[in-house]
């Protein structure tokens, strides 16, 4: 996903990139700008924001949490379809506590 671009430049790369991938492309809103998206990203999400909502329900808020960054090498791996060691680097978070709270 191509991120924080103006609204009219978000459409028009998702247009020329719809065209060229003969494949829809979405333009969303990232709370900061307009980003240019495929569904897979769009499925990405979903799924992230799916966690997000799970572990609320366990009194877990993530902007409580402190999670280190993960290499962008290591979404990149990630993305093309890599797991286990080759994808460790995403599994920031390293606080037992709340770990064991979302193993309920």
């Amino acid at each position: 996903m191509t991120e924080d671009l103006d609204k009219d430049t978000a459409f028009n790369r998702a247009q020329r990139q719809a065209q060229k991938r003969e494949a829809p492309m979405y333009v969303v809103w990232t709370g900061s700008g307009y980003a240019v998206a495929t569904e897979d990203d769009l499925d990405t999400w979903w799924q992230g924001a799916t966690v997000v909502a799970e572990v609320h329900e366990d009194g877990v808020y993530m902007d409580d949490l402190a999670i280190a960054p993960a290499e962008a090498e290591t979404w990149r791996r990630f993305v093309a379809g890599e797991r286990g060691a080759a994808a460790d680097g995403l599994g920031a978070m390293r606080d037992d506590a709340v770990v064991e709270a979302t193993r309920a």
